[in-house]
C-alpha cells in the first residue's frame, strides 16, 4: 500500500474514477514534497486551527479539506443541461474537486522547506496551490495539451 492510500484511504474512495484516483496516488508518491507527510499545516500556527498544527498536521488538514470539497461538490445543483453542455458529469465534477483538494498542499512550504521559517519561499506559502499545479504540469503534461479531466484538477 502506498503512502497516499495509507493516509488518504477514505478520501481516495470518494473519487469514483479509477483514472483520477490513480493520478492522485501517482502525484502523491512521485511529486509531493517529502515533508508533506509529516509537517504541520502552518509554519506559524497563524492560519490554521490548532488541530492542524504539529506532526502530520498537513495530512490532517488535507483530509478535512477533501471531505469539505466532496460535500461542496455534492451540494452544487448541476442540471442535466449544464452537465452535457460542459461535458462534465456530477461524478467527474466531484472527483476533480476532491482530487484538487488532495493535491493542493503537496508543495505547501515550497521545494526547499527544512522545517524553519527561514526556508519558506518569498510568497510565504500563499501560492502553494499554484506552485503544485505548475509542478504537476511540468512533470506530467509539459509541451502537451492537458487532457480533460486533469485540466479541472490543475
Amino acid at each position: 500500500m502506498s503512502k497516499s492510500e495509507d493516509h488518504f484511504k477514505e478520501e481516495l474512495e470518494l473519487i469514483k474514477s479509477r483514472k483520477i484516483r490513480d493520478f492522485v496516488i501517482d502525484v502523491h508518491e512521485n511529486l509531493a514534497s517529502s515533508y508533506f507527510w509529516t509537517a504541520p499545516a502552518s509554519s506559524t500556527g497563524k492560519y490554521h486551527p490548532k488541530w492542524d498544527n504539529g506532526e502530520n498536521g498537513l495530512v490532517r488538514h488535507v483530509k478535512v479539506v477533501s471531505t469539505y470539497g466532496y460535500e461542496f461538490a455534492r451540494s452544487i445543483p448541476l442540471t442535466v443541461k449544464e452537465c452535457s453542455s460542459k461535458d462534465i458529469s456530477r461524478q467527474v465534477y466531484s472527483d476533480t474537486i476532491v482530487a484538487a483538494c488532495l493535491l493542493h498542499d503537496c508543495e505547501n512550504f515550497g521545494p526547499n522547506y527544512d522545517g524553519t521559517s527561514k526556508s519558506l519561499p518569498k510568497d510565504n506559502g500563499k501560492m502553494h496551490g499554484i506552485r503544485m499545479a505548475k509542478k504537476i504540469y511540468e512533470a506530467k503534461f509539459k509541451g502537451k495539451k492537458v487532457p480533460f479531466p486533469y485540466k479541472c484538477i490543475l
